[in-house]
């Protein structure tokens, strides 16, 4: 019976804390690849792409001149601050990121991410311009 207990306890806490942390490693993933850009790493930057992604733009130097043309708020971004995440799914989620980029402009960013193999990959990103951000 005592066994019992703890494995209801278990199976009952069990999701929560996986949801719980869904959006942390999330925010991780996003801050390494934002960093990644930072310190002109293409090839570490793509690495966290999802598939889709990657098949899209076929290499690193594709996707980090796109990044760098397209959305240069976040190839060096001077702040990021993470908002709260909407969890659609153990395998799909969306983090909304403020950013101030290099010229002192404000910007959101919304990152879409799936679960592939229980990790976190951005499968995409919409930016629009933030004109009065607080930080």
């Amino acid at each position: 019976m005592r066994a019992f207990g703890w494995c209801l306890v278990l199976a009952l806490v069990w999701p929560v804390t996986v949801v719980a942390q869904a959006p942390e490693s999330a925010q991780v993933v996003i801050r390494a690849q934002l960093q990644a850009f930072s310190d002109d790493n293409a090839e570490h930057a793509f690495s966290y792409a999802a598939d889709g992604i990657k098949q899209q733009f076929g290499n690193a130097e594709r996707f980090a001149r796109m990044v760098r043309s397209q959305y240069p708020a976040l190839y060096r971004p001077r702040h990021i601050a993470f908002v709260d995440p909407v969890v659609v799914s153990s395998e799909q989620m969306y983090q909304e990121v403020s950013l101030v980029d290099g010229q002192g402009r404000g910007w959101r960013a919304v990152y879409s991410l799936i679960s592939v193999s229980g990790e976190w990959r951005i499968d995409g990103v919409a930016i629009l311009r933030a004109p009065q951000l607080v930080l």
